[in-house]
């Protein structure tokens, strides 16, 4: 192990705070799409009627990605046996990951 290598607290919060601006700002504008998803042609949207989600809500599930990732990462293991396929800050924040082309978009 290295001993040059010191990650303060400092640097993980700026890690978070430039993570949850980053997913919060690309999720939130209408097309709901990071550049990942663009990449894989899906996007976040709202959970019930696949709409795309505000900024308030994509902040939300930004933070929550935060408590996915806790426990070992069991939050996002979660949408592989339920029934719906969300994982923890989908369902904070009443989202799901779509498809764009079943939604009919692009």
């Amino acid at each position: 192990m290295r001993e040059d290598f010191n990650f303060t607290l400092q640097d993980f919060l700026l890690s978070a705070l430039l993570s949850v601006l980053y997913f919060s700002l690309l999720e939130g504008r209408p097309s709901g799409q990071t550049v990942g998803k663009r990449l894989f042609r899906i996007r976040v949207v709202d959970f019930e009627r696949g709409t795309p989600i505000d900024y308030r809500r994509a902040l939300a599930r930004s933070i929550g990605k935060i408590l996915s990732g806790v426990p070992l990462g069991l939050g996002y293991l979660w949408m592989l046996w339920d029934r719906d396929r969300q994982t923890w800050h989908d369902k904070l924040s009443f989202t799901t990951v779509a498809n764009v082309q079943r939604l009919g978009v692009g």
